[in-house]
């Protein structure tokens, strides 16, 4: 079956999720090189984008662990649409999950007053840092997109300094930065703990919603796998010169591997 690919921002988030024929590209908060990872992943086939992780609230009364299925991705002046019978299905598997628009933001909305501008000018009900650019690629590869996300900090607070440069490009936490920052302006001390409280009530919900996520992302593959059955079973019975085996291009394929359809091309010659 093919996998699964599964965009995050980070490293804790990607921990939450592996599985089983799920393959993973972390943003770490680089848009433009996590949009080149995503191409460089999407070479070897997968059957569905998702987007996974912690947003930050730019509706109001969103709380931290409130689980909201994007209907749509807005960027810009674009609308990238999600899957909406895998969007509504997720959300009728979460226990008081939303479903509405998704902001896809190339860096952090921070502020109070940021978040309700966002909000005002877009309808978004919470933004991130990688919806947006998995949403554009799986638009381009024609592949069902879906993305989850768990607000962690509230449209009503702003984030401190310290939080902003926590992510380090391999989607770790630095927490060498954070101390730094702290030590710089101690005075954002109780608003780092408010968000620290925030955030583990988010990743509560994450390791919750795991389970879920798992099943629709084994589902998706297997509905994958029976659509590649039944292209290869079509391209056999009704072959078509010059035209490749479906089955020596699915994820299986390595250059250098044997044909996958047992020798026979679609074309008549010998495939591999």
């Amino acid at each position: 079956m093919k996998p699964s690919l599964l965009v995050v921002g980070l490293r804790a988030e990607a921990r939450i999720v592996a599985g089983p024929n799920v393959r993973m590209v972390i943003g770490g908060g680089d848009s433009l090189r996590l949009a080149q990872a995503i191409e460089v992943a999407l070479l070897g086939g997968v059957s569905s984008i998702m987007s996974f992780g912690l947003a930050g609230g730019v509706a109001p009364g969103l709380r931290p662990g409130t689980v909201v299925i994007a209907s749509c991705v807005l960027a810009g002046s674009e609308k990238l649409e999600a899957d909406g019978t895998w969007s509504r299905d997720l959300a009728g598997a979460f226990s008081g999950a939303v479903i509405a628009a998704i902001a896809g933001v190339d860096r952090p909305v921070h502020t109070a007053v940021a978040k309700r501008d966002l909000h005002i000018t877009t309808g978004a009900a919470t933004a991130d840092m990688e919806s947006h650019i998995a949403a554009r690629a799986a638009n381009r590869h024609k592949l069902p997109f879906a993305s989850v996300r768990v607000v962690a900090d509230p449209s009503d607070c702003d984030l401190p300094r310290a939080a902003l440069v926590a992510m380090k490009p391999d989607g770790k936490i630095d927490a060498t930065a954070v101390l730094r920052s702290v030590l710089h302006n101690p005075g954002q001390l109780p608003a780092l703990i408010r968000t620290s409280i925030h955030a583990a009530a988010a990743f509560d919900s994450l390791r919750s919603a795991r389970h879920i996520v798992g099943t629709f992302l084994a589902d998706q593959s297997r509905r994958g796998k029976l659509e590649d059955f039944a292209t290869v079973a079509t391209s056999r019975i009704f072959p078509r010169s010059n035209e490749m085996c479906h089955a020596c291009i699915s994820e299986f394929a390595v250059v250098g591997d044997p044909c996958r359809c047992l020798g026979v091309a679609p074309d008549g010659g010998v495939g591999g």
